[in-house]
């Protein structure tokens, strides 16, 4: 029986936060591989750092009914040839969510089927500048586990509409 939702995080190889907030995700929605009363309980989420086939393709009967691809975009991916094809050919109306995050500025320079998207932002304009690296790093994987958490609810709650 496929999963009702999947999601997909994406980081290009060098992006140097990108295996940090990848884990994040996966602690948040799929539950702490560390703790065994937890571990996969959760929503399915697998990574990866390099482009490949289009998440949620491996096999038909695999695919979840809401496939969420999750590209955290840096300098890295923008000027990545191979990622620029691969997240424009992940935009499909209703075969998956498409969630990009910006990581940096560079991140609105990918191509207009990715940039017209509402891109989750990790960073305010109200953020301390004296705020360390550790503590910005900390800040950061909560807002992405905090907003992607709302883009999922509506899509689920959607999809409970769909079916009212």
């Amino acid at each position: 029986m496929p999963d009702l939702v999947r999601i997909t995080v994406l980081w290009h190889r060098d992006c140097a936060e990108g295996k940090e907030l990848a884990g994040e995700v996966f602690r948040w929605f799929r539950g702490d591989p560390n703790d065994p009363g937890e571990a996969g309980r959760g929503i399915p989420v697998q990574y990866r750092c390099s482009p490949a086939d289009p998440p949620g393709e491996e096999a038909e009967t695999a695919a979840a009914r809401v496939e969420i691809a999750v590209p955290l975009v840096d300098e890295h991916m923008v000027v990545d040839p191979h990622w620029r094809r691969y997240l424009a050919s992940v935009v499909k109306p209703r075969v998956r969510l498409l969630v990009p995050v910006a990581l940096d500025a560079t991140a609105y320079q990918l191509p207009f089927t990715i940039n017209r998207l509402n891109y989750l932002r990790l960073d305010r304009a109200v953020d301390p500048d004296t705020w360390g690296w550790e503590v910005r790093a900390r800040i950061r994987k909560e807002r992405l586990v905090s907003l992607l958490t709302q883009v999922i609810a509506r899509e689920l709650l959607g999809l409970a509409d769909a079916y009212d």
